[in-house]
């Protein structure tokens, strides 16, 4: 995902333009979204055609990053600037993988 910073300050002085630059950071997120959804298979089927194996991360590194994730319910508990970033965050974490529950990590649908 593309991201641009613009000091608050000169945002508000862009009266007129900001809807235009919304639009064309919105057009560029889009196209390199496409290009990526696209591009990404190819490239991995590139991989496997050449030899590469492909492997899930293994249930020791897995229960490790889940580990080193409770540190950050952690630190909120400690850091109330942690805490304002992260439980927003987590939120839409937890929406995110409901929704790709049952949209993305179905069963493969035949259309």
């Amino acid at each position: 995902m593309y991201s641009l910073f613009v000091n608050i300050k000169e945002w508000e002085s862009f009266q007129g333009y900001q809807a235009a630059v919304e639009a064309a950071c919105y057009e560029a997120n889009i196209d390199m979204m496409a290009k990526y959804d696209f591009q990404n298979p190819q490239a991995l089927q590139r991989l496997v055609k050449n030899g590469v194996k492909l492997h899930g991360f293994s249930t020791e590194i897995m229960k490790a990053a889940t580990r080193r994730c409770s540190r950050c319910t952690e630190e909120a508990e400690k850091n109330p600037s942690w805490k304002k970033i992260y439980e927003p965050w987590k939120k839409f974490r937890e929406d995110e993988f409901l929704w790709h529950r049952v949209a993305e990590q179905t069963s493969r649908a035949s259309c």
